[in-house]
């Protein structure tokens, strides 16, 4: 890989929003932390073997794409079936909300770490395990992430945590810049709405006002 291609995938990695996701978060040890890393990277284990299912089912999209251009119909299909499938997976992972739907957090996200708001004090280095699940797309996964920044958060009995992950599935990792480019997308677009929206507000009154201007001036004319 070339130094523009790290630099490009840098960049990606260290795209940050702010935003709101489930989010469980347990402190491991070092020898938890390393067997659990051996056991997925073996194959004795998922990094979240009791959810989600969409982490063991392969997306198909790119090969919809492709096969769009040499059979438009038969590409339909399968975007029907899929889609069937994505909607049957969705309900199956209310298994993994309602474990964790009681503790949305907000959150400073990226695909290189993650920052939150906490109770506890924790100590610097911790290795944490972390749960973490995408809104709206009720995408799950777990991955391990070690503390690297705590601030005290003024006038509320909390801390600032900042992590960085030091081990997360690199499909979970695409996820989390996907998710946050359609984010940063739909801000735009909703940003974009209020400008136009604010714009459209000041011309009614600009014409508001002229009109209201020439009734005024008509009348100081006519004397009516």
């Amino acid at each position: 890989m070339t130094e523009e291609q790290n630099a490009k995938d840098n960049r990606r990695s260290h795209l940050r929003i702010h935003d709101k996701v489930f989010l469980r978060v347990r402190c491991v040890d070092e020898e938890e932390y390393k067997r659990k890393v051996e056991h997925i990277l073996e194959g004795v284990e998922l990094p979240f073997d009791d959810m989600p299912l969409q982490q063991q089912l392969p997306a198909i999209t790119v090969y919809l794409r492709k096969l769009r251009d040499k059979d438009e119909h038969l590409s339909k299909a399968l975007e029907v079936i899929d889609d069937k499938l994505n909607y049957i997976i969705s309900h199956l992972n209310l298994k993994m909300i309602k474990a964790i739907s009681g503790e949305r957090a907000f959150v400073d996200l990226s695909a290189a770490g993650i920052a939150f708001l906490s109770n506890d004090l924790l100590k610097d280095n911790q290795i944490l395990q972390l749960d973490i699940g995408l809104i709206p797309e009720h995408y799950f996964f777990r991955c391990f992430g070690r503390v690297i920044r705590i601030e005290p958060v003024k006038d509320k009995d909390k801390y600032k945590v900042g992590v960085k992950f030091i081990w997360i599935a690199e499909a979970d990792k695409e996820k989390i810049i996907e998710h946050i480019f359609q984010k940063q997308v739909l801000q735009l677009r909703l940003r974009r709405h209020k400008e136009e929206k604010e714009q459209c507000d000041a011309e009614k009154k600009d014409d508001n006002n002229i009109s209201n201007a020439q009734a005024i001036e008509e009348h100081s004319e006519t004397g009516y």
